[in-house]
């Protein structure tokens, strides 16, 4: 443990560290207050003030919810507390619901990580606002959590969990004067910044919804700490998932480039969610797409966490604008002043997941469990984004986990000349979807099928690999093999979220096509868009049986382009076959900056010579054309990638590189 602590004591910040108990209370425009102390005040009050207005009503006096939407959580009900004490006519609120979250504790999930961080967040901030009460009981969730003595461990998974238990050690430690939770979240920190050491990103990348948990946990450590080498820590892991976040935010779409380790609906469209409030209580109007303006109320169209639940959204926003963060000026540069075009390649690494083969059953829903076992194998990743003025493109060599939440590939697009507005933005996304799901229709986990059924989540059936030179990305698909038994559909599926107006035009090789339309063979197709120029070159799509190849429709909000392997009535499919059930695609993305017209971008990547081979079970892809070359080999099989060649050399695997 030494040799961490030496090495953690060592760690250069990006600008000059200062005590941070002194430097926040400087005023804008100072050196030292680099990240706008008094800014973050005025934005906070200015989104709690908005949050107690329109949230404080849906609780009566006793902290009861009386609004119409899913009732909040344990969790939830804390946040709004956050708030709701900061404001005068909803102080006494706040008192309430906290008694009553803790007297009615049994109706809520058990109390987790959650809880217990908004419980040191509550107690941190408290300035007399909290009832001797309330404080007590909040005091008491925190002794509990710290009994528990969770080593904070950072192995690949869900990193927002172990930087909230890092919190409560930490600061709760402090808070209680519990030596050995102090020493833990100290350990803790040290085996983050050792990941950080051998990696560009964290496990959890790049995330809209999870980085900006992550962040928070550890800028409050930074704020709040009383000692000087824990707020170092912290700090210096702060401003490592600040370079992600900036060096991934494309400033004319505002949204976070991909690819993402864990998306959401609401993150893989492209609308407003946490990434942003951290970014408006940082930065404020240095962008567009800001919570007072989308999120206190939405706007019509707008898609919103949670099957809808604007609530959930609105105090999801306060947890956040809960935190000091602490940007240096190299950062705000990187998120704001970006040259195009602009390049960043980073690494990341995943844990494993073994799961059981699960037989699907299309009677009762409920899958049988089998005794293979198969493994979605630990290992690393590179994570590649490409951005012009127009849109930005990126990709991952692998899937986080089972890839269930993870945009491996995804493109964001400006769709006028001056975004200010989601009328005006747009993304494209891929899933393997399976039976009747697709993009805007409800999904269900096929391991657990029928207990949470949501439009939140875009499930992903199959597993893939893609490669990528600036706008070229090779996105070789397989069927998952987790699940087997009966299907009535397998394709993959190219999304483009159309809610406000369509796209302006489609070809399917060199003719003009509407949607709906199909055809029995498989061509490119063609996406013109103004600001948007893409095409999609079928890879081999296994046919299992089925009336169309492709079929473009628009439905449920999206645009959808299938890439069928099989539809039809329900047939049965052994691992074998859905592992060997073979999909994707060769994806060109170009915009006016850097092609000039659609008829340029055409002539440029057109006449380009694709390769799709299976020998001794492993799939052979390559894709070509002037001033490209990709090529890659996999397993079938287990999933893992044989090599890669970019323009026929193995691609540097740098830890962090931008151009």
């Amino acid at each position: 443990m030494q040799h961490r602590r030496d090495f953690c004591r060592g760690l250069a910040v990006l600008s000059a560290l200062a005590d941070i108990h002194q430097i926040q209370a400087d005023s804008p425009g100072t050196a030292a207050a680099a990240w706008d102390a008094a800014g973050q005040r005025w934005r906070r009050e200015q989104v709690y003030g908005l949050h107690q207005r329109l949230v404080g009503p849906l609780f009566d006096d006793r902290g009861k919810w009386i609004g119409r939407s899913t009732e909040p959580g344990g969790r939830e009900r804390l946040w709004n507390c956050l708030s709701f004490l900061r404001g005068a006519a909803t102080r006494e609120k706040a008192n309430a619901i906290i008694r009553s979250t803790f007297a009615e504790r049994s109706r809520f999930n058990e109390f987790s990580h959650f809880e217990f961080v908004t419980s040191i967040q509550l107690l941190l901030r408290d300035k007399d606002e909290l009832t001797k009460e309330t404080r007590d009981l909040l005091t008491g969730l925190l002794s509990q959590a710290l009994a528990r003595r969770s080593e904070i461990c950072f192995l690949g998974y869900n990193d927002n969990f172990p930087a909230m238990e890092n919190e409560v050690s930490t600061l709760g430690g402090e808070f209680l004067d519990n030596q050995e939770a102090i020493k833990q979240g100290r350990e803790g920190m040290e085996r983050l910044l050792e990941l950080l050491h051998r990696r560009g990103l964290l496990s959890e990348y790049t995330s809209s919804t999870y980085s900006p948990v992550t962040m928070l946990c550890y800028s409050d450590i930074a704020e709040y700490s009383k000692d000087a080498a824990s707020r170092q820590m912290a700090l210096e892991i702060e401003r490592r998932v600040w370079k992600d976040i900036a060096a991934h935010f494309h400033g004319p779409t505002n949204i976070l480039a991909g690819p993402h380790s864990r998306a959401y609906a609401v993150d893989t469209v492209g609308h407003l969610h946490q990434v942003h409030m951290m970014l408006y209580q940082a930065f404020g109007n240095r962008l567009w797409m800001t919570p007072p303006q989308f999120m206190f109320p939405p706007i019509p169209g707008q898609v919103i966490h949670h099957d809808g639940d604007v609530p959930f959204m609105q105090v999801s926003n306060v947890w956040i604008a809960a935190g000091t963060y602490h940007p240096s000026a190299e950062i705000a540069h990187l998120c704001f002043d970006k040259t195009y075009p602009f390049r960043v390649s980073a690494t990341s690494e995943f844990g494993c997941a073994p799961q059981n083969v699960l037989i699907r059953n299309t009677a009762n829903g409920k899958p049988k469990k089998t005794e293979e076992v198969i493994e979605y194998p630990s290992g690393e990743l590179v994570a590649t984004t490409y951005m012009t003025g127009n849109f930005a493109v990126g990709s991952a060599t692998e899937q986080f986990l089972d890839g269930n939440q993870t945009d491996t590939f995804f493109v964001n697009f400006q769709r006028s000349a001056h975004p200010n507005s989601l009328h005006d933005i747009s993304t494209i996304f891929c899933r393997y979807t399976v039976d009747d799901f697709g993009p805007g229709k409800p999904w269900t986990d096929p391991r657990n099928p029928g207990v949470e059924v949501t439009r939140s989540l875009f499930g992903e059936s199959g597993r893939t690999h893609p490669l990528q030179k600036d706008g070229t990305v090779l996105v070789p698909y397989q069927s998952k093999g987790e699940f087997i038994g009966e299907f009535k559909g397998l394709r993959l599926t190219i999304a483009v979220p159309v809610f406000y107006r369509p796209v302006h035009r489609i070809l399917f090789g060199a003719r003009v096509v509407k949607p709906p339309f199909q055809s029995q063979t498989a061509d490119t197709v063609w996406l013109d868009d103004g600001f948007l120029f893409a095409c999609f070159w079928p890879l081999t799509i296994t046919n299992h049986g089925r009336e169309a190849a492709v079929r473009i429709e628009e439905a449920d909000g999206y645009l959808s382009i299938h890439l069928i392997n099989y539809e039809g009535k329900y047939r049965s499919f052994d691992r074998h076959g859905l592992l060997h059930t073979l999909n994707g695609f060769a994806a060109e993305i170009g915009g006016p900056a850097d092609h000039g017209s659609f008829e340029q971008f055409q002539q440029k990547v057109s006449g380009a010579e694709i390769s799709d081979q299976v020998s001794a079970d492993q799939r052979i892809v390559s894709y070509r054309r002037k001033g490209v070359a990709l090529a890659m080999s996999y397993s079938l099989t287990n999933d893992r990638l044989k090599y890669t060649l970019v323009d026929e050399k193995l691609p540097a695997r740098e830890m962090f590189r931008i151009t």
